[in-house]
């Protein structure tokens, strides 16, 4: 309204002090309270209802597109979008080793599992244990009838990082030592032969906590009417940020290099992606986790590659694994005792895979490189030619600023507006929906701190929706009468769109109740006199009430309409003489003469109207 008041009757410095002043107290807000998840889910609610309001008026329109403030709106949107995002990865972050890596579903399963790299050290130690009692010259009886088995059942001698006991018979001191190794936080393969080092079975966090979290998230999103686009759009963010750590954590920490842990790992992150579908989300959100699930099955599968045709199909499936991540997941991976081993030729290809890898990576990065020279000449040569000085014909060089810039967006952008517009096409199933496609990883890592672009919906009426669940009743009415419908329609409706509903007219109706609450107490009593006065004065005239203006959004009641209930009468507001002292930058509005001689006249007719009510 503020602003509508400011187009109309003021000028545009009015409308950018006042649209800049907002945006700049909603920003401070936000970066204050960056941690108070509800203030921010309020905040993009309320941006998203700002924006949705200013692009449906068409009085207002022209001079928002002029002034650029749609763009000033949507990035304080997008900047409230990720405190959200970056709220979400920290809980999540908080629990991802320990609910998604660590965590066993079935533990009873894994716990016997040895590797050959523990084997051959527990082997080691008792070769060193007998080559030592072999040399003593007086061996007692007890230490010369020790069997194999009773000193491979004896703890280990520690790594040289761990200090030893003074006593070599002493078992508690050993166990000191590797709590003290431990508590100084040097890893050590051994740690499951030792009870106290695992928490106990009710305080181990699992996926399911992860899930509790998203949950909540989830309804305080959908209980604040935030735009399904939105929330679509955030979880794909927040999955694609554990998608990337988890692939990272996995490829980067040797413990996890292996079948048993891949196995484990990859029921956890069904987990996830049951709750993607639960929550009725689009399945492409789910999409994210494919470079992870490719790398689990390449671990679970790498060491029974014998023959170099099945190596060749295998790696023809895994679409999302480049030959660097390969070889290197070989290079690290822990073999369990008795496991079979890739053959020399098939590790041969991949080294010369991950060379032929290596050389398109400069390729890719000079091709890069070439590009962004240039984009930058083009832009330039384009700001050049934008800041040339108009033509000697036109009256104002503000004239030639054209009212509806539309910047060169490329395809995957057109492609990515096109299906955020497809959520809210009943027609066509959510599951259709694809999120955007990361750049294509040159290197072993993925980069979980790429921001998947934020789009809105090209239609501004749709910025006014909700989210909407759909009852299972509603399901089945509408299955029990597919006898109307063919074939296609009924399987598209199997398929289920995006459930959501639209608040326009909730959203734009003003009702009283409303003024009353923005001026509070005092200013609606005397609001409630001055319109009581104003009745009684034109009921003595007996002059009727003045038409609605032809731009009114509302429609106006003929004089022979029985149906009008009420009719409204105009209120003058009083206005305040005090300019504004607010300005961004030190920068104040400038205002002609001619205004000034206009808001002059302004000013002496307020006064003579609110003397007339005195």
């Amino acid at each position: 309204m503020l602003s509508r008041f400011a187009i109309l009757y003021c000028d545009h410095n009015w409308v950018e002090d006042l649209i800049i002043g907002a945006t700049d107290a909603i920003e401070d807000a936000a970066f204050n309270r960056a941690e108070d998840l509800a203030s921010l889910v309020f905040w993009l609610y309320n941006l998203t209802v700002w924006l949705h309001l200013m692009k449906c008026d068409d009085a207002i329109r022209e001079t928002c597109e002029l002034l650029d403030s749609y763009t000033l709106i949507e990035e304080i949107l997008n900047s409230v979008f990720v405190f959200i995002i970056r709220f979400a990865e920290r809980r999540i972050d908080e629990m991802l080793d320990a609910a998604l890596l660590e965590y066993s579903p079935i533990s009873s399963e894994f716990e016997p599992v040895q590797f050959e790299s523990e084997w051959s050290f527990l082997r080691s130690f008792a070769g060193g244990k007998k080559k030592a009692n072999g040399g003593t010259p007086s061996p007692s009886p007890a230490k010369s009838n020790m069997t194999a088995e009773e000193t491979l059942s004896r703890s280990p001698s520690p790594p040289p990082s761990i200090p030893l006991p003074s006593k070599p018979g002493s078992f508690a001191s050993l166990g000191r030592a590797f709590a003290r190794a431990r508590t100084s936080g040097s890893a050590t393969p051994l740690q499951s032969l030792f009870t106290d080092s695992t928490p106990p079975p009710s305080m181990t966090p699992s996926p399911q906590d992860i899930v509790s979290f998203m949950t909540s998230l989830q309804t305080l999103l959908t209980l604040s009417d935030v735009n399904p686009a939105i929330i679509t759009q955030f979880w794909s963010q927040v999955m694609f940020w554990t998608a990337c750590e988890t692939f990272n954590r996995v490829l980067t920490r040797k413990k996890y290099i292996c079948r048993s842990r891949a196995l484990q790992i990859n029921m956890n992150l069904s987990v996830l992606e049951e709750w993607i579908t639960k929550m009725g989300l689009p399945r492409g959100i789910g999409s994210h986790f494919a470079p992870v699930r490719d790398l689990l099955t390449w671990l679970q599968c790498l060491s029974s590659i014998t023959e170099f045709p099945n190596l060749i199909a295998t790696i023809q499936n895994m679409r999302k694994l480049n030959p660097l991540q390969m070889r290197r997941a070989v290079r690290d991976y822990k073999y369990e005792v008795n496991e079979g081993r890739m053959t020399d030729e098939c590790i041969q290809y991949l080294a010369q895979l991950q060379k032929d890898w290596e050389r398109h990576r400069v390729k890719a990065g000079v091709e890069a490189l070439r590009r962004e020279i240039g984009d930058r000449e083009r832009d330039r040569d384009r700001d050049g030619s934008s800041s040339s000085p108009p033509s000697h014909g036109s009256p104002s060089s503000l004239d030639n600023v054209p009212s509806s810039p539309i910047p060169s967006t490329s395809p995957e952008m057109q492609a990515i507006q096109r299906g955020i517009d497809m959520l809210f096409d009943r027609s066509q199933a959510k599951s259709t929906w694809e999120p955007p496609k990361p750049p294509e990883v040159l290197g072993e890592l993925l980069d979980s701190r790429h921001m998947l672009p934020l789009l809105l919906p090209s239609d501004p009426r749709l910025l006014g929706a909700a989210p909407s669940t759909r009852p299972a009743s509603e399901e089945t009415k509408r299955s029990s009468m597919s006898h109307g419908r063919n074939a296609s329609q009924a399987s598209l409706g199997s398929q289920g769109a995006m459930a959501w509903r639209l608040n326009s007219k909730r959203l734009r109706d003003v009702g009283m109740g409303t003024l009353q609450w923005v001026d509070g107490a005092v200013s609606a009593s005397r609001w409630y006199r001055r319109a009581q006065v104003q009745i009684a004065e034109e009921e003595a005239e007996e002059k009727p009430p003045p038409p609605y203006s032809s731009d009114d959004p509302h429609p106006s009641f003929s004089d022979g309409d029985e149906s009008a209930e009420y009719r409204s009468a105009p209120h003058f507001t009083p206005l305040t003489r005090k300019p504004s002292t607010r300005s961004r930058g030190g920068r104040a509005s400038t205002i002609t003469g001619d205004d000034t001689g206009h808001l002059a006249d302004f000013d002496d007719s307020v006064e003579h109207t609110q003397s007339s009510f005195l």
